[in-house]
Parts: C-alpha cells; sequence; structure tokens
C-alpha cells in the first residue's frame, strides 16, 4: 500500500533539487560578472544547497521507512523525528555561520523565514510525539513545505543583498 502523500513529495523532492541547482547558479553568475566568489556568496550557496537537500531527503524518507514492516503512523513517526534533527541544526547554527561571515546580525528579512523553518521543524517534533494529532502527513506535508518556500523566500532576500553588492 502506498503511504498518502507520496505524490506530493515526490513532486516536492523534485522541486527543492530543483532549488537547489538554481541555488548553485551563484556561482557562475559571479563569474558571468567577473567577480570572485565572496565569503557571503559562499554561506548563500552552501546555506541554500544544505536546506534543498533537508527538504529532498525528507520528501524521500517516509517511503524508506513505509518499505519496512511498520505501520504507516509509524513511518510517519520515524520518518518526522530524522529529518527534525537536521533541521533544528540547521535553523539552530544559521544565525552563528552568517554572523561569522558577514561579522553582522541577521537582517530582519532572514528572521521571519528562520522563524518559519524554527516552527516548521516544531511541527515535525510535533507528529513525532503524535500530538496534537497522530502522526501522518498533513504535518510532516506542511513542515515540509514551510521549510522550502520560506528557503525561496530567504533566497530572493539574500539574492537581493548580492544584487546590491554586485552593483557597488
Amino acid at each position: 500500500m502506498e503511504l498518502q502523500g507520496t505524490a506530493y513529495l515526490n513532486s516536492l523532492a523534485t522541486l527543492s533539487i530543483t532549488f537547489v541547482g538554481f541555488s548553485a547558479l551563484l556561482i557562475f553568475f559571479r563569474q558571468t560578472v567577473g567577480g570572485p566568489m565572496s565569503k557571503y556568496d559562499n554561506y548563500f550557496v552552501l546555506t541554500f544547497i544544505q536546506t534543498g537537500f533537508i527538504v529532498a531527503i525528507g520528501s524521500i524518507i517516509p517511503q524508506a521507512a513505509q518499505a519496512y514492516p511498520v505501520s504507516p503512523e509509524t513511518a510517519w513517526r520515524i520518518s518526522s523525528i530524522l529529518i527534525a534533527i537536521p533541521l533544528f541544526l540547521f535553523v539552530a547554527t544559521l544565525p552563528r555561520r552568517r554572523r561569522i561571515v558577514t561579522g553582522m546580525p541577521m537582517p530582519f528579512g532572514i528572521r521571519i523565514p528562520l522563524a518559519f523553518q524554527w516552527l516548521a521543524a516544531l511541527l515535525l517534533v510535533a507528529n513525532a510525539v503524535g500530538k496534537p494529532l497522530r502522526p501522518s502527513f498533513p504535518l510532516y506535508g506542511t513542515a515540509l513545505a514551510m521549510v522550502m518556500i520560506t528557503a525561496m523566500v530567504a533566497f530572493l532576500f539574500a539574492l537581493g543583498i548580492i544584487f546590491r553588492e554586485t552593483k557597488s
């Protein structure tokens, strides 16, 4: 029996890998305008590749878990905790990693998407625990979609910073 949400998660995995490729295009953009990759460029590319991979991996874990003789509920619990861990680590370390590269605090425009990513990680934990709802696709799919959407918003904000730097 196919796990609920499989088609959605497959689409989300495709979107996230496309996002990873698009994020990596910054390297070619910098070379085209003749500028070297800055520390911020490297941080930018790595950060969005990591986010895209978290979503892609999160999109395939439920199907892998379901391949074992476990109930769908158990598959969602396992998947939720397995992707919540790297998401928490990513979100918790991002402000420090950004400050090391830029020497400045995180701008408000990045804090908002990051807060939603914290919320997504908490949704995954709630799904793993089974409170307030039994572990299932809706909370899991919502959490991964929130990570992808907020990464795209943060990408646009960060891209604006890079374009401003390029004009200077």
